[in-house]
């Protein structure tokens, strides 16, 4: 089994009078060779919006995108006619694709929005620029809510993307485990959101991750109440 570290304290971090940003990769100003990403995982932000702020009409291409909503809300709108206010709760998917322009702005007047967003490279190029949304609130057990199928809407609920990747997202009890398996060639990014866990043989406290790969299966389990986001990729 092969493991890598990545402390809350050791992100990337950008901030401006309306935006804080905490950048688990190299991101936007901060540049860490040995941190230019995770197999196919090539961002994960950890965004708080102020109020009536957000980001302008800006470009993206070639890339699965994914936007998971924790606190607030996030209003969307895209080049493809895409459009929504994304809630608490709420989990977006956008194939950037050939091109698209799109702006996320918080519409609350007083409420800071806090917000998830992770980069995938996709299995192909140049795909047609897609978006939706979906609201899959926070499971209790750790389950799917992003799933290789191609741009279609899994039956079981999942958002799909085109990568052989998953996004798993739940919360933990107490003292309850799981175990995660590994498809050969795949590895796992953990990211604890909030409270303590061991995973792969290491704790960890709110906001820490760990890279597993080169192993068909580790163990998480939930030192406190616990919070998890885990993305599945391939690594290359």
């Amino acid at each position: 089994m092969k493991t890598v570290i990545h402390k809350a304290e050791t992100r990337g971090e950008s901030r401006t009078s309306w935006l804080e940003s905490r950048h688990s990769f190299s991101f936007n100003n901060y540049y860490d060779p040995k941190r230019m990403g995770f197999g196919t995982l090539r961002v994960l932000n950890d965004d708080r919006i102020a109020p009536a702020q957000g980001f302008g009409t800006h470009p993206h291409k070639d890339m699965e995108i994914v936007s998971i909503v924790l606190k607030g809300s996030l209003e969307h709108k895209d080049s493809t006619g895409g459009k929504g206010v994304l809630e608490q709760g709420d989990v977006q998917v956008m194939t950037a694709g050939t091109g698209i322009f799109h702006s996320e702005y918080n519409p609350s007047q007083n409420e800071t929005g806090e917000f998830f967003q992770i980069w995938i490279e996709p299995s192909q190029k140049s795909l047609k620029p897609r978006y939706e949304q979906r609201h899959l609130g926070m499971p209790e057990g750790v389950q799917e809510i992003v799933t290789n199928i191609d741009g279609q809407d899994d039956a079981r609920g999942a958002l799909g993307i085109h990568q052989d990747a998953a996004v798993r997202l739940g919360t933990l009890a107490r003292g309850k485990s799981i175990e995660c398996l590994l498809a050969p060639g795949h590895g796992t990014y953990a990211f604890l959101i909030d409270g303590k866990a061991r995973i792969a043989g290491k704790e960890l406290g709110p906001r820490d991750a760990i890279g597993v790969s080169e192993t068909e299966k580790y163990r998480v389990t939930a030192l406190t109440d616990a919070t998890l986001l885990i993305i599945d990729v391939t690594m290359r």
